[in-house]
């Protein structure tokens, strides 16, 4: 299982890779119809995995993943990945609508004191486009173009800051706003709502 994993040595990155490579090669069942030619991948990554800190190799594999096109594969880390994204963010969830990521959903918690309001649509964060965000987000997370913000979400806005700027376009008009940001395990939580409603002619929803 190696347990203890050593980012110094060569060969435990490696061994990293290529067992990683092997699963897919023996047991994935898509190649035949992903967009990269699996071998190829094994080159351009061999000289790759060696390259800088333990961050560096865990985006590298978090690439590789990524390569697949399946939305069920991913890499999951509880330590120095996770926590490279930046440990807060804004009390707000998206989707991509319209080619536009728009706030669907504000956190209960800071629905009052967050500048945000539903529907409105990011433009940028911190001066940076979001578009080239999203691409460079999804670079590490793989998700159809529709469902960007199922993967993106923990990581499109995290910060180590406890604010940031948000270029927005509400109602028709361009708005700069800074938003708090927070480090809060529950912010992503869904609001509290009811499990079932009846609704006009005796529809159950």
């Amino acid at each position: 299982p190696y347990e203890e994993m050593n980012y110094d040595d060569d060969a435990m990155r490696y061994l990293g890779l290529f067992r990683f490579w092997n699963a897919v090669e023996f047991y994935f069942p898509h190649k035949d119809i992903m967009d990269y030619d699996w071998d190829e991948m094994l080159a351009e990554f061999i000289p790759r995995i060696t390259e800088g800190d333990e961050v560096t190799y865990k985006r590298t594999l978090c690439e590789l993943t990524t390569r697949l096109q399946d939305a069920h594969v991913t890499h999951y880390d509880n330590g120095a990945l996770d926590a490279s994204w930046g440990n807060k963010r804004p009390p707000m969830r998206f989707r991509i609508v319209e080619d536009k990521v728009v706030v669907t959903i504000l956190t209960e918690k800071y629905a009052d004191t967050t500048p945000l309001r539903l529907g409105d649509a990011v433009l940028s964060c911190d001066g940076k486009d979001i578009e080239d965000m999203i691409q460079e987000t999804l670079k590490y997370n793989v998700a159809p173009r529709e469902g960007a913000y199922i993967r993106s979400a923990n990581y499109l806005f995290a910060t180590f800051q406890d604010s940031m700027k948000l270029t927005v376009l509400r109602d028709g008009q361009t708005l700069e706003l800074d938003v708090p940001c927070y480090e809060d395990a529950g912010l992503f939580e869904m609001p509290s709502m009811p499990s079932h409603e009846l609704l006009a002619d005796n529809i159950g929803l």
